[in-house]
């Protein structure tokens, strides 16, 4: 790896980053696209209950996803989980897929 490509050390803390919605949920960029030359971005998505992201795919990158706090339901493809605190998926580029809050 060339060093051009190593980020730079960022830090950004809870409460920081660009906010903003995305339908009924809500986004916080901790990290842009812009920050790393398209690389990756990092966001996180506060979730109300009920809230849901309709299907949907992305076309030049694979999504990442912790779920920090509640159960959100996931769906990718043919494959559907449900994640408490700490679960992890991946949602790999041109595959459908679909979020919802499946707490109470």
């Amino acid at each position: 790896m060339t060093e051009d490509l190593v980020p730079p050390l960022t830090v950004v803390r809870p409460g920081e980053g660009a906010e903003g919605f995305l339908g009924s949920i809500g986004v916080v960029f901790k990290l842009g696209g812009a920050d790393t030359n398209g690389a990756l971005s990092v966001v996180e998505h506060p979730f109300p209950v009920g809230a849901l992201v309709p299907p949907h795919l992305h076309t030049r990158e694979d999504e990442y996803s912790i779920v920090t706090e509640g159960e959100i339901g996931f769906r990718s493809g043919d494959r559907e989980a449900a994640l408490g605190p700490g679960g992890y998926i991946t949602k790999p580029r041109g595959e459908l897929h679909a979020m919802w809050n499946a707490g109470p």
